[in-house]
C-alpha cells in the first residue's frame, strides 16, 4: 500500500511500484539544493526504517534550511497546518520562518553542529550545538520533530546555554 508524502521534482515519477529509499533520498536532496518546483510522489510506507532515515534526513534539512532562511524551502516541509512550540515566538509557522529569516540575516556565520539524531515512530530529536558566531561557547539545542507522514506536523524546541567555566569534565556533548 502506498501513500503520498515525499516531495520529487514533478517530472522524476517513478512509474513502478517501489521507489528505493535512495532515489528518494536523492530526489528530495535534489529539490532542496536546487529550490526547484516540487510535487507529491507515490511511495510504498511500510513504516520500516527507510520512513524513519528519510524522516531523519527531512529534520535535518528543516535545521539547514532554517539556518540560512530559506522560507520557500521551510514551507515545504511542513504540513498545512503544522504547528510550533517556541515560548518567543507568535503561534503558527509563518511566525516561526518570520524569526528564522531574521536570524539567518542577522548571524549568517551561524553554525549547528549536530551530534545526535534519534528516530522513534513518528518523531525525530536532533542534538546539536548552535554558536551565533565562530568562537562563541555557543547553546546545547535539542529540536523534536513530529512527522505526519513525511511532512513536519510539530516542533519543539528547548536549549542550553554552555557555560564558560564548566564544572563537568564530560562537557556538554
Amino acid at each position: 500500500m502506498g501513500r503520498q508524502g515525499v516531495l520529487a521534482p514533478c517530472d522524476a515519477r517513478d512509474g513502478s511500484s517501489r521507489v528505493t529509499h535512495k532515489s528518494v533520498l536523492n530526489m528530495h536532496r535534489t529539490v532542496l539544493r536546487s529550490g526547484a518546483f516540487a510535487c507529491r510522489m507515490h511511495v510504498i510506507d511500510n513504516g520500516g526504517p527507510m520512513d524513519m532515515e528519510h524522516r531523519k534526513t527531512i529534520a535535518l534539512d528543516f535545521l539547514r534550511l532554517g539556518r540560512t532562511g530559506d522560507r520557500a524551502g521551510l514551507e515545504g516541509l511542513v504540513t498545512p497546518t503544522a504547528r510550533h512550540h517556541n515560548p518567543y515566538f507568535a503561534a503558527g509557522m509563518p511566525a516561526l520562518f518570520d524569526a528564522m529569516e531574521a536570524a539567518a540575516k542577522a548571524a549568517p556565520e551561524r553554525t549547528s553542529e549536530v551530534k545526535h539524531v534519534v528516530a522513534e515512530g513518528d518523531y525525530v530529536a536532533v542534538h546539536s550545538h548552535v554558536r551565533p558566531r565562530p568562537g562563541d561557547v555557543g547553546v546545547a539545542v535539542v529540536h523534536l520533530f513530529r512527522f505526519e507522514g513525511d511532512l513536519i506536523a510539530e516542533l519543539w524546541d528547548v536549549g542550553q546555554p554552555i557555560p564558560v567555566e564548566n564544572p563537568n569534565q564530560d562537557g556538554m556533548f
